[in-house]
């Protein structure tokens, strides 16, 4: 029973290692306005096995500063 048990949490633990959409910024921080322009990537991972996937661009994609969209 016991070994059962085993091996039914570790099957489970392999099933949710999962899947991430990941956005990566250019810089992390910006000190300037005039370094404010950023390039943002996006990329699909599945991160126990170390790779990435490129991902089209979003639609839509915005930040939020003060409370309102920009």
């Amino acid at each position: 029973m016991k070994l059962k048990s085993l091996l039914a949490v570790a099957s489970l633990a392999c099933a949710s290692w999962g899947h991430f959409g990941v956005v990566i910024p250019s810089n992390s921080t910006i000190d300037e306005p005039s370094q404010a322009k950023e390039i943002i990537t996006y990329k699909f991972t599945h991160p126990f096995e170390g790779m990435m996937m490129n991902l089209d661009k979003p639609v839509e994609a915005g930040v939020f500063v003060g409370g309102k969209k920009s």
